[in-house]
């Protein structure tokens, strides 16, 4: 958990906490960018004057649709009224930090608009890298 100050009065004005997910029983899938790409793109900008951009998706993970029925235990600090902790669950409603399957599951939404919606042709040798 943290905390977030006014810089002037140094009072709290906002705690910020992120949920991460158990990954123990999930699979990977998600494809990552090689060094090699990122270089080559930036010679090609350089040499064939393109602009280039790079984007960061703030909350990635939680805008992609939720694929199956997620569930996770209950986090430490959280109790259920009247019974245990272990014999209650969560169903997430979105995808959160955490799981391994998020990135898989963000990638496959975040293709599917590219090449769909924008028209971009996804590399056959590099996932990452759409043109």
């Amino acid at each position: 958990m943290q905390r977030k100050c006014d810089l002037t009065t140094n009072k709290i004005n906002k705690y910020k906490a992120r949920l991460n997910v158990h990954d123990g029983k999930q699979t990977y899938g998600a494809p990552v960018v090689t060094w090699f790409a990122i270089c080559l793109m930036i010679i090609f900008g350089i040499t064939f004057g393109w602009t280039l951009k790079q984007i960061n998706f703030i909350m990635a993970y939680p805008q992609a649709p939720i694929e199956c029925d997620l569930y996770m235990e209950l986090p430490h600090g959280i109790s259920a009224k009247g019974a245990s902790a272990k014999d209650y669950a969560l169903k997430l409603l979105a995808n959160i930090y955490g799981q391994k399957q998020g990135g898989r599951v963000w990638n496959a939404y975040l293709t599917s608009k590219l090449v769909s919606e924008l028209g971009f042709t996804q590399s056959k040798v590099n996932q990452c890298v759409f043109y």
